[in-house]
């Protein structure tokens, strides 16, 4: 079942219209393939996942971008829908990332074991960044922040 969530288009917008963030995604998709073309074995897998890591981790004050804007106020958005929404608007370019590094990763090699290898760790690896670890940090900077202002 798919539900309509209006902020994925707003957090898309705002991650091709802000240029630190499509950047951010370019240069280290290309850094990634680059790492995926001069190393093998473990090492290259190791890399790929720091570099995904540093991409979420990096990517992850996007989902602040429409905090203060009136249309928060005026259309109910549970924060539940607000972090769905802010990963399922990231997914898909992490999603191309991956798969550009694994192609490079597989031409470089040509090795299936390899390949399978990356792949398995990559989507694990994201999936657990992109639902679990992305909902933690925005959960708590959001907690962090309202402690702060009821506090003053």
């Amino acid at each position: 079942k798919h539900v309509h969530n209006p902020l994925i288009k707003l957090y898309v917008t705002a991650f091709i219209r802000r240029t630190q963030y499509i950047k951010l995604w370019f240069r280290l998709t290309i850094f990634g393939g680059f790492a995926a073309w001069f190393t093998t074995g473990w090492l290259q897998t190791i890399l790929l996942i720091i570099l995904f890591y540093l991409l979420v981790l990096q990517l992850i004050p996007l989902s602040n971008v429409h905090k203060h804007i009136v249309f928060n106020f005026l259309y109910p958005i549970t924060s539940r829908q607000r972090i769905q929404a802010f990963q399922y608007a990231i997914l898909p370019w992490l999603a191309i990332s991956q798969l550009i590094w694994l192609i490079i990763a597989f031409m470089a090699t040509t090795s299936i074991n390899l390949l399978l290898q990356n792949l398995i760790c990559l989507v694990v690896i994201g999936g657990v960044l992109v639902f679990w670890y992305t909902k933690q940090k925005i959960n708590k900077s959001t907690q962090r922040r309202n402690t702060r202002a009821f506090t003053k």
